[in-house]
């Protein structure tokens, strides 16, 4: 059986600040940042916006409500918290509405996760019986690096 990435997107914030002058407003080296790391912009999160509504922002534009409902994995790679109870993909599973029966996990390790989320889904996803099983991966993350 093949198995592979469907479908992919990105959401990154509603707001972005131009790096060179949010390093520049810091007092460090726009080279150092801008021109080594090549980062032309930063996403800004408003107080509106957290790892769990970018998760959900993503997947919303990415699948259909009908893809949604035949979705019975749902793997989160986040080093982000909503708060100190709750897996962070237990409210992704919520706001997307999925199954009631669909399984969620959430991995952490920065962007490792993702990988091993992709890797986790590629062989659950090979060993169901049913072709129209899907499992959705997703990663997120506010970042807190950068700039004090």
């Amino acid at each position: 059986m093949r198995v592979g990435i469907d479908t992919i997107r990105c959401w990154p914030s509603t707001l972005a600040l131009p790096m060179r002058a949010l390093v520049e407003a810091r007092g460090a080296d726009p080279v150092e940042v801008v021109d080594r790391m090549l980062i032309d912009e930063r996403t800004v999160c408003p107080p509106w916006e957290d790892p769990v509504t970018l998760a959900v922002n993503a997947a919303r534009g990415l699948v259909s409500e009908d893809e949604l409902s035949h979705v019975d994995l749902l793997l989160v790679g986040s080093e982000s918290g909503p708060d100190q109870e709750k897996a962070l993909s237990t409210w992704v599973h919520r706001y997307l509405d999925l199954p009631s029966g669909c399984r969620n996990l959430e991995l952490k390790h920065a962007c490792y996760a993702g990988v091993g989320a992709l890797h986790l889904a590629a062989s659950w996803v090979a060993t169901r019986p049913d072709p129209e099983a899907r499992a959705l991966v997703i990663t997120t993350d506010l970042s807190r690096q950068h700039f004090h």
